[in-house]
């Protein structure tokens, strides 16, 4: 059964079973071009068995070009009918859709077209097609055809400039109306679809995006303040332990103690008369040592805890400098959201505006259509009052020439009588003065013929004159109103190059207004703020 045309631009063509047959078959048709038409290419294809072996039983080279003819023919007669649409109109666009899409590829640095039939399929329904998208049906396509790939395509049609080149390359090809009413506003009608198709793809790879480990702290070693393990020794009493006197363990303390000075007096009397002790000076000696090893432990100590302290300050201090690097983050982040807040709403602004411009160029072009129609037709209308009104002259003066011809024939016929009459015998001198004297009404006298001849000529000259001016008048009139009309045409062809300026001859003026300078100076302090902490974090 046949879709209308109405059922098939509702159908959503962004479907893996509908754009890889598409893409081949526009391949395999770039080799038969020259030799079949896009009908009859589709005739080859989709016609039946019986009638295709009608004129080539044996050998078909389109058959033998497709991978998979068997997939191709197996479509439903609804998904045949939406293929074969997609594949008329795609090569009814073809300079026009190719010119665009090698566009595409030469911004994106890419020098090798073998991709760019497949790019022109994208651009088409991209820009023609987008608004019968579901896009969670047709998710699958787009990770067919990589969805960061389809992301930047969907990011070069969404320029400002894209609809100016599509009117440019449309009329290289085509009559600027048909561009404008078939070619670019088509496409302005679905750019918010393709901004919502945008938003969708970057939420699918944020979706599944791989997210990141999360960063472990690190574990610095503490083996120079290892914890030691306390000795295991018997828990203190909380009270001192009274200890009972007796007289014997008086009588023993007091004779210790008295043999400890008795000691002390024999060492004093010895070292007066000159000996030496040496159990004294090895304890001295010992004594020494260890306060040596005492003091080295104590500068030993020091240092590790300068150390220690110099490592707590730097820890502390790179902790400070990460808060402030993630502060500053995290307000760079903010004001970057804000930019693209405003530069969201920027463009939204000047899509509307574009959109009214062209409303306005619309009915200012249907408006100088109508204006030029009607002055067709008053020209129309005064060239046939004109042509009337020569035509009457020329019938009036010939009819004039006739009556004067018949009076000059009668007059000739007039003179000849009165010759015939004066050939009588009677010979008289000849005076031109004088009339025949023959009684008639119309006699006259030779010179007074003369003289009538005359004015009646002189009369003639005057007519013809005049009507040589009139008519030379007409024609000015008519020269000034055509001038008069190629200047306005021009004057309108100036005001369309104006609205959709040409890339070849001018470049796009930059659109200025009291926020986007403002958004620009902002963002100039923005890079050079972040190239001075840059120079600062490279210096240090």
């Amino acid at each position: 059964m046949d879709c209308s045309e109405e059922e098939l631009t509702k159908i959503n063509v962004f479907r893996l079973n509908i754009l890889i047959p598409l893409m081949e078959m526009l391949d395999v048709y770039a080799s038969f071009k020259q030799e079949l038409s896009p009908d009859e290419f589709c005739i080859r294809l989709f016609v039946n068995e019986g009638s295709r072996e009608k004129y080539n039983p044996h050998h078909d080279p389109v058959m033998e070009r497709f991978r998979n003819i068997e997939e191709l023919k197996g479509l439903s007669v609804s998904l045949q009918n939406v293929v074969i649409d997609l594949f008329m109109n795609i090569v009814r666009y073809t300079i026009f859709l190719e010119s665009i899409s090698k566009d595409y590829l030469d911004k994106q640095n890419c020098r090798n077209y073998n991709d760019l039939s497949q790019i022109i399929v994208f651009v088409y329904i991209l820009s023609y097609r987008i608004c019968s998208l579901f896009f969670e049906d047709s998710i699958d396509c787009f990770v067919r055809f990589k969805v960061k790939k389809m992301l930047s395509l969907v990011a070069y049609l969404l320029r400002t400039e894209t609809a100016n080149l599509f009117h440019e390359k449309g009329c290289l090809t085509f009559e600027e109306d048909f561009v404008e009413g078939n070619l670019v506003l088509p496409f302005l009608e679905a750019t918010p679809c393709l901004e919502k198709l945008q938003q969708q793809l970057k939420q699918h790879i944020r979706n599944t995006k791989i997210p990141k480990k999360e960063l472990t702290t690190p574990v610095f070693m503490n083996v120079l303040n290892r914890p030691r393990t306390g000795l295991k020794v018997p828990p203190g009493t909380p009270e001192p332990i009274e200890v009972k006197q007796t007289a014997a363990s008086t009588l023993r303390e007091c004779a210790h103690v008295i043999n400890m000075e008795e000691k002390e007096i024999k060492r004093l009397k010895a070292l007066a008369e000159g000996g030496t002790d040496p159990a004294s000076i090895l304890k001295f000696q010992e004594e020494r040592r260890q306060q040596q090893k005492e003091e080295e432990l104590l500068k030993i100590q020091e240092k590790h805890l300068l150390a220690l302290l110099t490592r707590e300050n730097a820890f502390i201090a790179k902790q400070s400098l990460l808060n402030d690097v993630k502060a500053h983050a995290e307000s760079v982040r903010k004001e970057k959201q804000e930019l693209y807040d405003k530069l969201e709403k920027w463009r939204e602004n000047h899509n509307r505006e574009m959109m009214e411009i062209v409303e306005r160029c619309r009915e200012v072009e249907q408006a100088s259509r109508e204006a030029f129609n009607a002055m067709i037709d008053e020209k129309r209308q005064k060239a046939a009052e004109v042509t009337e009104e020569s035509r009457q002259l020329k019938a009036q003066l010939v009819k004039q020439r006739e009556e004067e011809t018949r009076r000059k024939i009668k007059l000739i016929q007039e003179i000849k009588t009165l010759q015939s009459l004066r050939a009588l015998p009677s010979i008289k001198e000849f005076d031109p003065t004088e009339s025949s004297g023959l009684g008639l009404l119309c006699e006259m006298s030779l010179a007074e013929l003369k003289e009538r001849l005359f004015w009646i000529k002189m009369k003639l000259d005057e007519e013809t004159k005049e009507r040589k001016s009139v008519i030379y008048r007409e024609r000015e009139r008519q020269k000034n109103l055509i001038n008069e009309t190629r200047k306005a045409l021009e004057e309108y062809k100036a005001s369309k190059r104006t609205v959709f300026p040409s890339k070849t001859r001018q470049r796009l003026q930059p659109v200025s207004s009291p926020e986007i300078d403002a958004l620009r100076k902002k963002l100039e302090e923005q890079k050079a703020l972040r190239s001075r902490k840059g120079t600062v974090s490279i210096s240090k």
